[in-house]
């Protein structure tokens, strides 16, 4: 564990804190039922102090876990609570494997294969859940599942010793099976992060894109005075150019000019009205108005522009009536 992979070992951990109540409420009624089916074959002693044992290291298992906020933020918090989490599976394993052997019937065969059925139930509920936090689960399912095939091969026969054959095959699959849903588990918590990640940059790029588009629009109206002072001089200065133009060439020429530059100016007036817009400083003046003078106006103006591109510009009759600012719609039209 380090500083490179702890998000995912973090949550990993929180993962398998989740899961507490689960394991414990499933191991409690498991045990239960498991001392009452062989509470007429074992020594009630054995059974009341194998149950004892295991309640009371599954409650202190989950009154420490619960009695504070687990968050995991540190690396040094992580590696205390990854041998906290690393100790309790290691008792839990411990106690069930001592059931194991305690709960055996020797020579009731029966009662033996009950006892099997149970420990594989258990470990299989196991490697569903402890698999979030793969140490667990390589701890636990080899100190459940071993200790009861030992038993059964230390009985002799041929039966058990099949049977203890089969559990040790069942355990090998187990851990195999677990670990391919450990690495399974641990890349979508790779991918996870990573889209979070991704996702806080965006959001963190969308918000500065948004910070400097505003920072502009609130420039361009505070500074639309100041910029169109040049254009109106220059559109008078073009205008008094006419009384010293000379030829018909000359006079071609300024009206070239002087078409460029009311041109430049209604470009430079709607990018500012669009600037003013966006920043916020315009209030719309709302209204009743006919809409076809406005269309009129606008199919006038870029016919031209239409038919030097060779296009034919067509703008259906509309008799309609809106209600907006006429200002602001003409901007947005153009």
């Amino acid at each position: 564990m380090n500083e490179n992979n702890l998000p995912v070992r973090a949550e990993q951990m929180r993962a398998r804190l989740r899961a507490y109540p689960l394991m414990i409420g499933v191991q409690v009624l498991v045990a239960l039922m498991l001392v009452v089916l062989v509470w007429d074959v074992v020594a009630h002693q054995v059974l009341l102090v194998w149950l004892g044992v295991l309640f009371v290291e599954l409650a202190a298992e989950f009154f420490y876990a619960s009695r504070e906020v687990v968050k995991l933020d540190s690396l040094d918090e992580c590696r205390l609570w990854r041998r906290r989490l690393l100790v309790s599976v290691s008792l839990a394993g411990l106690i069930w494997g001592a059931g194991g052997i305690l709960l055996f019937v020797p020579d009731n065969f029966t009662y033996q294969v009950i006892l099997i059925c149970v420990y594989l139930g258990v470990s299989a509920g196991a490697a569903t859940t402890n698999p979030v936090f793969a140490p667990s689960l390589y701890i636990y399912i080899s100190l459940l599942i071993l200790p009861l095939a030992f038993i059964n091969a230390l009985v002799g026969d041929h039966d058990h010793f099949m049977l203890a054959g089969l559990l040790v095959v069942y355990w090998a699959f187990l851990l195999k099976s677990g670990r391919e849903l450990a690495k399974i588990f641990e890349l979508s918590l790779h991918r996870a992060i990573e889209n979070e990640y991704l996702i806080e940059q965006l959001v963190a790029e969308k918000h500065r894109a948004e910070r400097a588009n505003e920072m502009k629009s609130r420039f361009l109206a505070a500074a639309s005075h100041d910029l169109r002072q040049p254009m109106h001089a220059l559109a008078m200065l073009v205008g008094a150019l006419k009384e010293y133009v000379q030829g018909e060439q000359g006079r071609a020429l300024q009206e070239k000019v002087e078409h460029s530059v009311e041109v430049l100016g209604g470009m430079l007036d709607t990018l500012l009205d669009v600037a003013r817009l966006d920043a916020g400083v315009i209030t719309p003046n709302y209204e009743r108005f006919a809409m076809q003078p406005l269309l009129k106006r606008l199919r006038d103006e870029y016919k031209l522009f239409a038919d030097k591109q060779g296009l034919r510009l067509e703008v259906s009759s509309f008799d309609g009536m809106v209600c907006t600012d006429p200002m602001l719609l003409e901007i947005v039209l153009r």
